[in-house]
This record gives C-alpha cells, structure tokens and sequence, in this order.
C-alpha cells in the first residue's frame, strides 16, 4: 500500500511491472494512483469495483486485478466489468463456475 516505495522502484527500474493496491477506503480513481509512481497495473477490493474506475483504467491502459473473489455471484460481476485478473481463495470452484458460463478465457 505504499505508493512511495513503489515509485522508488520504478525509478530505479522502469521495466519492474508494478501495480498499486488501493486500500479498501480509497475512493481515488485508478489513474490518480498508478500513474504519478510508475505503476502499470492497479489491484482493489471487490467493494470498490465500478464502472467509472474501470473507464478510467481502460482509458490509461492499467490492467485491473480484484480481491477478494470468493463467490460465482462476484466472479460473474468482475468479468462483466472487464477485469483481467481475479485473486481468490477458491480458484477451482471459480474457474469452474466461469467456464461453465463461457466467461472463462482458455488457457
């Protein structure tokens, strides 16, 4: 959660790819995060999943990973709003959940 660090590191090495975590009350868009420390990814909660931060993750090109995904309900969601990556606890049971519906990509 240390954005500052971060920047430090992709200072040092702007080939290192790096994310920024928002922590679960930062209601800041992904761009306001990623972007001023070199970040070319952004991972947040579930909870602050929305289409507005998705827009604007798209609009700067930051892939968008979403914890915690423990339910096919959240999993469906997730990949409604377009997100590239899904941290979960239980792995199986979602990716079986997702390929039942078509919404798994292969591979």
């Amino acid at each position: 959660f240390d954005h500052r660090l971060l920047a430090q590191a992709t200072s040092i090495n702007a080939t290192i790819p790096c994310a920024v975590i928002l922590h679960p009350n930062d209601r800041s868009l992904p761009s306001e995060r990623a972007l001023p420390v070199g970040a070319r990814g952004v991972v947040m909660s579930k909870s602050q999943l929305s289409r507005e931060r998705m827009r604007d993750a798209r609009e700067h090109n930051l892939p968008v990973a979403i914890y915690t995904i423990n339910t096919p309900e959240d999993a469906r969601r997730a990949v409604r709003y377009g997100v590239n990556a899904i941290v979960t606890n239980f792995p199986g049971e979602i990716r079986l959940a997702l390929s039942q519906e078509g919404l798994m990509a292969e591979g």
